[in-house]
C-alpha cells in the first residue's frame, strides 16, 4: 500500500493485485480461495478453457446442452399462412364460429376475419383453422335492419330518500348503485 501511494497509484487495484497473487506454499490464490475463481485485472490471461480441463469438459458439456436445447421440438411447427378468402373456424370464448379470411395483417402470423355477423376481426394463425366447408355469408345487405342500439342509462339519477329528513336525496353512481348517507347521520339535520 506504500508503494502505491508513493507512486501515486490506485490503491485498490495495487489490493486487487496482491490479492490475485498466489501465495506461496500454495498454488491458489486468496481470491481464489474466497471465491473459487479469479477477479479480472489490467493483466490479460487466457481463459480458463484452455488451462483446466475441468473447464473444458464443463464448456464442452454446456455447448452440448446449447446444441440440444435450440434444436426445433417436434410440437413447434409454423402454420401455413392463410389466404384471403380462405374458410376458417376462429376461436371465440369456448366455441369455433365460422369466418372467412380477408387479408392478412401486419403483425406477425395475423389475419382479418370477417364474421358471419358482418364484424371484422384481427386473430392470430393458432386461433383460426382452415376449413373446407363454404365460406359463410360475411356482408350485412343494403336491405337489412341493423337494431339501433338502446339508449345510455343516465349517469346520476336522484332516488327518494324518505328515511332520512333534512338531507339531500341520493344519487347513483356511473354504474347504478345508489349512494346513500349512513344511518348513524339521520339525526342529522342540515341547514
Amino acid at each position: 500500500m506504500r508503494k502505491a501511494v508513493e507512486s501515486r497509484q490506485d490503491v485498490a487495484i495495487a489490493l486487487l493485485q496482491y490479492r490475485n497473487a498466489p501465495v506461496a506454499g500454495c498454488e491458489y490464490s486468496p481470491v481464489q480461495l474466497l471465491f473459487n475463481r479469479s477477479l479480472r485485472t489490467k493483466l490479460p490471461t487466457l481463459p480458463a478453457t484452455d488451462r483446466d480441463p475441468k473447464h473444458r469438459d464443463l464448456q464442452r458439456r454446456q455447448d452440448r446442452q446449447k446444441v440440444y436445447h435450440h434444436r426445433r421440438p417436434a410440437y413447434a411447427h409454423t402454420l401455413p399462412p392463410l389466404k384471403p378468402g380462405d374458410t376458417v373456424r376462429f376461436q371465440n370464448s369456448h366455441s369455433w364460429q365460422a369466418a372467412k379470411v380477408i387479408s392478412s395483417h401486419p403483425s406477425p402470423r395475423s389475419s382479418n376475419i370477417s364474421t358471419d355477423s358482418g364484424s371484422q376481426l384481427r386473430r392470430n394463425r393458432r386461433h383460426l383453422i382452415k376449413t373446407r366447408e363454404d365460406p359463410p355469408v360475411c356482408e350485412r345487405h343494403i336491405d337489412d335492419e341493423v337494431p339501433s342500439p338502446p339508449p345510455p342509462p343516465s349517469l346520476s339519477r336522484p332516488c327518494t330518500n324518505q328515511n332520512f329528513v333534512g338531507l339531500p336525496p341520493c344519487t347513483r353512481t356511473s354504474s347504478g348503485c345508489s349512494v346513500k348517507p349512513p344511518v348513524r347521520f339521520k339525526d342529522y339535520v342540515m341547514n
